[in-house]
């Protein structure tokens, strides 16, 4: 809901990762809070974003392409930070940025 919400007024967040979803326990009930907008902007859907930023582990396909963007980027991460909470794991391994680039855009999920 929450990022439904930024992305209602165009926000994107652009950097989504585990370390910037926080919990806070309201007697006894959670409440989720995305934090650390440091890299997020307004976005003209007619322009769309170019910029490379991100961590590298959470980034969508059309950023590590250089391509034109918007705010779907920011669904890429959760289903990636979805991903490591139901496998345990992150669904692209690599030792390094260039072998994760790569796996983000030539390889398929597999879902164990």
């Amino acid at each position: 809901m929450a990022l439904n919400y930024m992305h209602h007024f165009r926000i994107t967040h652009r950097d989504l990762k585990p370390q910037n979803i926080l919990l806070e326990n309201n007697d006894g009930q959670l409440d989720v809070k995305i934090a650390d907008f440091g890299f997020s902007c307004i976005y003209d859907p007619k322009d769309g974003l170019d910029t490379m930023i991100g961590t590298p582990l959470y980034m969508a396909p059309e950023i590590l392409k250089k391509e034109l963007y918007n705010s779907k980027v920011d669904i890429w991460s959760f289903g990636a930070i979805c991903y490591m909470m139901l496998c345990g794991t992150h669904p692209f391994h690599g030792t390094d940025k260039i072998v994760v680039s790569n796996l983000i855009l030539n390889s398929e999920i597999k879902f164990k």
